[in-house]
């Protein structure tokens, strides 16, 4: 029982350094891995982008318009459907803007449709 309460005690202290710790630039090691993985999000999303921009491009060669929605690239132009989700598993959208620029869209980390973080690019 000795062995359990020191081992737990043992893990409460290192979470508690991991929270207070800070690096030179102010940052816990917690705040330093939430930033490292939206950082690695972000690359991943743009990757996802320019692969969709590419598979829009071709949809557009054979069709001569761009479709309504990603979900017609699949499977002709996409193989898998999760490849027109965003790193939070939200679907990406297609919307013409006021301009009517095609632009592909992501809800962002928050998951909420148009709000400050969500992410978009023109085609």
């Amino acid at each position: 029982m000795r062995g359990l309460i020191l081992g737990l005690l043992i893990v409460v202290l290192i979470a508690g350094l991991m929270y207070t710790l800070r690096d030179k630039d102010g940052e816990t090691i917690v705040e330093q891995k939430v930033n490292r993985t939206h950082e690695a999000n972000i690359m991943l999303l743009n990757t996802t982008f320019v692969r969709i921009r590419e598979a829009l491009n071709t949809y557009f060669i054979d069709h001569g318009e761009y479709p309504e929605i990603l979900d017609l690239l699949v499977p002709d132009y996409i193989r898998n459907p999760r490849e027109i989700h965003d790193p939070w598993n939200m679907p990406l959208r297609l919307e013409r803007d006021e301009t009517l620029t095609t632009v592909i869209r992501s809800a962002g980390p928050d998951n909420q449709w148009h709000t400050g973080d969500d992410i978009r690019r023109e085609i």
